[in-house]
């Protein structure tokens, strides 16, 4: 016949050590979402362009000034980012 294997129990101090240990994992996970929601909050917004182009043409700007300075500023920057693999 076989033997069977008998079941160890833990104690229950094991086993709240095991859940301590759970706990403190997620409390500081919760901790990181928490720093990224405050980044996202806190975070320096952006102008929307429209907003952008009523300023300017509330200043005395012509559409087609604003849209030759940008395309001045287009051409004068050279690009960061590229797509192609070098």
């Amino acid at each position: 016949m076989e033997e069977k294997k008998r079941m160890v129990r833990r104690s229950a101090d094991e086993r709240i050590a095991e859940l301590d240990k759970k706990i403190a994992y997620h409390h500081k996970s919760i901790q990181t979402l928490e720093k990224k929601k405050k980044a996202i909050l806190n975070g320096a917004k952006k102008p929307a362009y429209s907003s952008l182009v009523t300023e300017l043409t509330e200043s005395g700007y012509t559409p087609e000034q604003i849209r030759s300075a940008c395309e001045k500023l287009a051409q004068s920057e050279p690009k960061t980012r590229s797509t192609k693999k070098q």
